[in-house]
């Protein structure tokens, strides 16, 4: 609903008396917006740094809730590693830094974990291919291949290959590109129980 929209049904609603009411209302919602911002950037900072302190060794993320009952302690780390991963892809698009790294080991987690199904479709192949010191990103199965769960390089999904002036840049480059890539995976329930 555009402004002049909203303004018309307000006026038609019998909420504004007066044309000023809504420029009024207007000037509160701009200061507002103006006052909490820095109060919401602290708050979102702050967010980042629990994330970044809480992330597990791994790359995981646990949730405190959604857990897993046929997991050890009843832990369910992809949930929570893809629910963390979706707001952080959400806040590198707002622009705040300091985010890859997180991503990056998440990713190589959640590639890690035992899941199998159909692979549905990759994104991010360019993004990686154009990750300054890669030298090849290559899909190894079609979207629509059935997959199984990794066991060893010969059962990955794709591959990054990346050189540097150190083994170190090296492999941040290829974890940088890897970060790109985002594979939609359609998995089936192997019992009722599992949902």
């Amino acid at each position: 609903m555009q402004l002049p929209e909203v303004e018309a049904r307000f006026r038609r609603d019998g909420l504004i008396a007066d044309p000023m009411s809504f420029e009024q209302l207007n000037k509160f919602i701009d200061a507002e917006v103006a006052t909490w911002k820095p109060v919401m950037e602290r708050a979102i900072r702050k967010g980042i740094t629990f994330l970044a302190k809480s992330q597990r060794s791994d790359g995981s993320w646990i949730p405190l809730w959604f857990g897993n009952e046929h997991a050890v302690n009843d832990e369910n780390p992809v949930y929570g590693t893809a629910q963390v991963l979706v707001a952080l892809r959400e806040l590198d698009e707002r622009g705040y830094d300091g985010l890859r790294d997180l991503k990056s080991r998440a990713v190589e987690q959640l590639v890690a974990a035992p899941v199998a199904g159909v692979l549905a479709d990759v994104g991010g192949l360019d993004e990686a291919g154009d990750t300054e010191g890669v030298t090849e990103v290559k899909l190894l199965v079609d979207p629509g291949s059935t997959i199984g769960t990794l066991e060893s390089s010969d059962s990955r999904v794709a591959y990054v290959r990346a050189v540097g002036k150190t083994a170190d840049l090296a492999v941040n480059a290829a974890r940088k590109a890897a970060a790109h890539l985002e594979f939609q995976l359609r998995v089936r329930a192997v019992s009722q129980q599992m949902v």
